[in-house]
């Protein structure tokens, strides 16, 4: 891989790309997907921001049916932030050259060529140049054949053995359900994460509260299914074969 700014190396990157290099494919389309709306903050600063956010007004801001004060939350706000830094922090303004379409057209191209992250991360992108329902409907057939090549890929890196897709998979049928709705198997597929060593270095208050967007609450009968499906899950990952 070339070296240097994102800004810098990206002709080299396009040219690597269509001339076969998946990785470079990769790069492209998780930047392109990941960073276009990108500002850097120093940590002191956006922690001060939360502060201020908090401190601003009696009527906390909610985000995922919780206030900026829950411990858990902040534990993900810091995540988010730590992850998007480390994508996008040398990569500079992209407002005036990525459009949405790109990031998943280079991601179908490194999953052509066999990139089990670009094949857990295509579903995130597959529809954003179609972000109403009125668009979704007037292209039925290129979403179909889109949702369609999401699923064969998830399927491909989890029978690969890749731990992201556990998780791209919970998305799938949970707050992100472009496969379908199914909280169970949302749930699922998320517990059979956690227990993959990519699961288990996740910050704990990070897992705690994807599990709970995830489940619904109180729900006895949907814990034990979903544990019994877990395993399930995690067997059939372990073995490399899809889950039945």
């Amino acid at each position: 891989m070339p070296q240097g700014r994102f800004q810098d190396i990206r002709a080299e990157l396009e040219v690597r790309a269509r001339a076969g290099d998946a990785q470079a494919a990769y790069r492209l389309g998780e930047v392109l997907g990941r960073c276009r709306n990108y500002q850097p903050m120093p940590g002191g600063e956006f922690t001060e921001m939360l502060a201020r956010a908090m401190a601003k007004t009696n009527v906390y801001l909610r985000i995922g049916g919780r206030t900026l004060d829950d411990p858990q939350l902040l534990d993900v706000m810091l995540y988010v932030k730590d992850k998007a830094d480390a994508i996008c922090g040398d990569v500079g303004d992209l407002s005036a050259s990525a459009r949405a379409g790109d990031a998943r057209a280079w991601l179908e191209l490194a999953a052509e060529r066999g990139h089990t992250r670009a094949m857990v991360d295509y579903g995130e992108f597959a529809f954003e140049d179609l972000p109403s329902e009125g668009d979704l409907l007037d292209h039925a057939a290129e979403v179909a054949r889109r949702r369609e090549l999401a699923r064969g890929y998830l399927q491909r890196a989890f029978q690969a053995g890749e731990p992201e897709s556990l998780l791209a998979l919970a998305a799938a049928h949970g707050n992100k359900p472009y496969l379908g709705r199914d909280t169970t198997q949302a749930l699922a597929y998320f517990k059979a994460y956690r227990a993959t060593d990519a699961g288990s270095r996740m910050p704990a208050g990070v897992l705690s509260f994807i599990e709970q967007q995830l489940a619904a609450p109180d729900d006895a009968t949907q814990a034990a299914d979903a544990e019994r499906r877990a395993a399930q899950i995690l067997q059939a990952f372990q073995q490399r074969r899809a889950p039945r």
